[in-house]
């Protein structure tokens, strides 16, 4: 098996602090390595690695990342400040435009329904006037409880499902 390279990618790595031959390590493995043959040593100090995961939620890393951050450019806690600016400015935007855009939807679609009830009376009247009263109560009747019908379940389920939504 290759040895490994102590060079990181930006050189040299710094190397670990040594106590009694061994790198620091917690005592109850120090005492297990100790027993290994020096080759297998090597290989299992090789082998052993410490994974650190650091999350945080938001586009600004927390305070002592952030130091990190400027230890490599001292502009970057500036720029993390402004890209967040940015974001919300554009999340607000995005939102305000959806909004408009549902209104508007919403309204034309109100607006094409009463034109639509409109010509629908207008028929009705005719077919009275015409004498057909029969044809016009059945065509009342049904079309126009259909339509209101709609127009209220569709507001139910609409309602329904936007509460479905503020939930999850």
């Amino acid at each position: 098996m290759n040895e490994p390279s102590p060079e990181g990618p930006d050189g040299p790595a710094d190397e670990p602090e040594v106590t009694s031959g061994l790198p620091s390590v917690p005592e109850e493995l120090g005492s297990i390595l100790e027993l290994m043959p020096e080759e297998k040593r090597q290989q299992a100090l090789f082998l052993m690695t410490r994974v650190v995961s650091r999350t945080y939620r938001g586009p600004v890393p927390p305070a002592d990342e952030m130091e990190k951050f400027k230890a490599v450019d001292s502009s970057f806690p500036e720029r993390f400040v402004q890209m967040a600016e940015l974001e919300q400015l554009h999340r607000h935007a995005m939102d305000k435009g959806d909004q408009k855009y549902n209104f508007d939807l919403k309204k034309w679609g109100q607006d094409k329904a009463f034109y639509a009830l409109l010509i629908l009376l207008a028929v009705i009247l005719a077919l009275v006037v015409m004498g057909e009263t029969t044809v016009a109560g059945v065509l009342a009747g049904t079309t126009i409880l259909g339509v209101v019908g709609m127009f209220i379940t569709g507001r139910y389920f609409e309602y329904k499902s936007d509460k479905a939504d503020l939930d999850d």
